[in-house]
């Protein structure tokens, strides 16, 4: 349920670091005590330095987050978000070019 209401919650946000990027929540993780929600987002930028200020845009509004997910979850306790950047895709993108080249030079 928090992924769906992510989903719906994160393109409202209005800081400037946060805007400029497409965001997809690709998992959420919430602790058992339903004290922490870890959320992996995929983004569409490899630039190191609008990732960090992504980042800190997202710590910047988690107030707002949660406040957010209160109200639509209706649940007596509120989990803290943190956001991670996903890197699956471009880790096994990179394992998928290494085997390549490995075939390549065998062949060859």
């Amino acid at each position: 349920m928090i992924h769906e209401e992510l989903i719906g919650i994160l393109p409202a946000l209005q800081d400037p670091r946060v805007i400029d990027v497409d965001i997809t929540v690709t998992q959420v993780r919430v602790a058992g005590d339903l004290g922490s929600a870890h959320v992996l987002i995929a983004v569409d930028t490899a630039d190191p330095k609008k990732r960090e200020a992504l980042l800190k845009g997202l710590a910047a509004a988690e107030r707002f987050i949660r406040r957010q997910l209160a109200a639509a979850l209706d649940a007596k306790k509120t989990p803290q978000v943190r956001f991670t950047i996903d890197d699956t895709d471009v880790r096994a993108n990179r394992v998928e070019q290494l085997l390549h080249e490995i075939a390549t030079d065998r062949q060859g």
